[in-house]
C-alpha cells in the first residue's frame, strides 16, 4: 500500500468519523430530550400519587376521628344517665327493703329476717300486712332490676371505650407502618434519581470514571431504570473517543475493548477500535518510524485482514 493510498484512506476515515460524530451528537440530543420528558412525566406521576395518598390518609383519619367522637359521646351519655338514675334507684331499693322488713315483722315473719331487727319504718295504718309485703317485694324487685340495668349500661360503656382504644391503637400501628413503608420507598426512589442525575452530570462533564461508578451503583439498585445500561456503555464510548482525540491509543483500546465486551454492536465501537491502530500507524509513517508503523499495521490487519 503506497503512501498516497494511505493518505486517501485516512481522508475517507476522517470523513466517516466526522459524519459519525455529527450523527452521534444528534442521537445524544434526541436521547437527552427523551430523558427529560420521561423525568418530567415520572415526577408528575409521583406527585399525583403522593397527593392522592395524602388525601386518602387525611380522609381516613377524619372518618376515624368522627366515629371515635360519636362513640365517645354515646358512651358518655349512657354513663351520665346511669349515674343520674343509680342514686334514685338505690334509695328506692333501700326504702322498699325497710318497708318489707316492717311488714314482715308485723306479720310475724321475724325468723325470715334471720333475727334481724326491723327498721323503725311503720307500715300504713289499716293496710293488710300480706298485701303490704307483696307490694314491698315487688318494689324491691323492680328497683333491683333497674340497678342491674344501670350496671349493665355502665359495663357496656366501659367495653365500648376499651374497644375504641383498641381500634385507635390498631389505626395508629397501621399508620406508622404505612408511613414507614412510604418513607422507605420514597428514600429508595430519591436515592435512585439522585444517582442517575449524578451519573448524567458526570458524563456530561467528561468524568468517565465517576459516571461509570454511579451508573454501576444505579444498576445494582434498579437494573432497568431508564437508560442506565445504555449510559454505562456510553461512558466507555465517550472515554474512548476522548482518548482517540488526545492520541492516547492504549487507553482508547482499553475502553473500546470493555465496551465491546458489554455490547459488540454498540454504535461504531468496532470501527473505532481499528481506528486506534490506524491513526498511530499513519502518524508513525509520517514520522518515518517504520517499525512502530509496521507493528500498528500488523495489529490492524489482525482485526481486519482485508
Amino acid at each position: 500500500m503506497s503512501e498516497l493510498d494511505l493518505l486517501q484512506r485516512q481522508r475517507e476515515i476522517l470523513r466517516s468519523f466526522r459524519q459519525a460524530t455529527a450523527t452521534r451528537a444528534q442521537v445524544e440530543a434526541d436521547a437527552e430530550a427523551r430523558r427529560k420528558a420521561e423525568r418530567e412525566s415520572a415526577d408528575a406521576a409521583l406527585s399525583k400519587v403522593r397527593q392522592e395518598t395524602e388525601t386518602q390518609r387525611a380522609k381516613a383519619e377524619a372518618d376515624a376521628e368522627a366515629r371515635r367522637k360519636a362513640e365517645q359521646l354515646a358512651a358518655d351519655t349512657d354513663l351520665n344517665q346511669a349515674r343520674q338514675v343509680a342514686p334514685t334507684q338505690l334509695a328506692e331499693a333501700c326504702k322498699a327493703k325497710e318497708t318489707a322488713q316492717a311488714a314482715m315483722a308485723q306479720a310475724g315473719l321475724q325468723r325470715l329476717l334471720k333475727q334481724t331487727r326491723p327498721s323503725p319504718t311503720t307500715p300504713r295504718s289499716g293496710a293488710n300486712p300480706a298485701q303490704e309485703l307483696v307490694r314491698s317485694v315487688s318494689v324491691s324487685t323492680n328497683a333491683s332490676k333497674r340497678i342491674q340495668r344501670s350496671v349493665e349500661a355502665l359495663q357496656r360503656s366501659r367495653k365500648a371505650a376499651a374497644s375504641r382504644r383498641g381500634l385507635l391503637a390498631a389505626l395508629a400501628v397501621i399508620a406508622i407502618l404505612f408511613l414507614a413503608a412510604a418513607g422507605f420507598l420514597g428514600y429508595q426512589e430519591w436515592r435512585i434519581k439522585r444517582t442517575y442525575r449524578t451519573a448524567v452530570a458526570a458524563l456530561g462533564a467528561g468524568e468517565w470514571e465517576k459516571a461509570r461508578a454511579e451508573l454501576q451503583q444505579l444498576i445494582s439498585l434498579d437494573s432497568d431504570y431508564k437508560d442506565a445500561q445504555t449510559l454505562l456503555r456510553e461512558s466507555h464510548y465517550r472515554a474512548a473517543v476522548a482518548a482517540l482525540d488526545a492520541g492516547e491509543w492504549e487507553k482508547a483500546r482499553a475502553e473500546l475493548q470493555q465496551l465491546i465486551s458489554l455490547d459488540s454492536n454498540y454504535k461504531d465501537a468496532q470501527t473505532l477500535l481499528r481506528e486506534s491502530y490506524y491513526r498511530p500507524a499513519v502518524a508513525a509513517l509520517e514520522a518515518e518510524q517504520w517499525s512502530t508503523a509496521a507493528e500498528a499495521i500488523l495489529q490492524l490487519n489482525r482485526l481486519e485482514p482485508s
